[in-house]
C-alpha cells in the first residue's frame, strides 16, 4: 500500500507547509519507502508510497520533461504495460519502468478522456502549471487514499 496527498491554494499567497507534512505524516505507515513534494506558489503536492515497481526511478511527485504537468500516484495499474506500449507506439519515450510515468504521458496525450482507459485502483493528481488546474482521478471503488485542503480567501 502506499498514500499520497494533494493541496492546493488559489489565492496566490504562499502556502503553509505544515497542513501538507502532517497529511503525509498521517499515512506514513502506507508508505514507509518514499515521500517527496511539489511546491508551487498555487499547489503543494505531498506524497508517500511503498516502492514495488520501479523502486530506482519512480519517485514522486513526477514532472514533464518540459515541466508543465506534475503527477502524484498512489495504486496499482493493472494494465500500464499495455498503456505504456499504446503510448510508445505514439512516439512517446519514457524514462523509468513505472506506472506514474505511463499516467502522466497519457494525460498529456489523451487528456481527462485516459481515465476511461486506465483498469486498476488508483488515486492520481496531475498539476497543469499553464492553466493552473488540478485534475484529480480516483478508481470507481475509492480505495487508495486521496487527501485535499483548499484554501481561499
Amino acid at each position: 500500500m502506499c498514500g499520497f496527498t494533494g493541496i492546493i491554494n488559489f489565492n496566490g499567497e504562499s502556502i503553509d507547509h505544515f497542513p501538507i507534512d502532517l497529511m503525509t505524516d498521517s499515512i506514513k505507515h502506507r508508505g514507509p519507502d518514499d515521500f517527496g513534494f511539489f511546491d508551487s506558489n498555487e499547489v503543494r503536492l505531498g506524497f508517500r508510497r511503498l516502492s514495488i515497481i520501479d523502486i530506482a526511478n519512480g519517485h514522486q511527485p513526477m514532472s514533464s520533461k518540459d515541466d508543465r504537468y506534475t503527477i502524484v500516484f498512489n495504486g496499482e495499474i493493472y494494465n500500464f504495460k499495455n498503456l505504456r506500449e499504446d503510448l510508445t507506439e505514439k512516439g512517446i519515450k519514457f524514462k523509468s519502468d513505472g506506472e506514474a510515468e505511463v499516467l502522466l504521458n497519457g494525460f498529456i496525450y489523451y487528456g481527462d478522456d485516459f481515465i476511461e482507459k486506465i483498469r486498476g485502483m488508483f488515486s492520481i493528481c496531475i498539476w497543469d502549471r499553464i492553466r493552473q488546474k488540478l485534475t484529480s482521478f480516483r478508481d470507481r471503488f475509492g480505495q487508495k487514499p486521496l487527501f485535499y485542503l483548499k484554501t481561499t480567501n
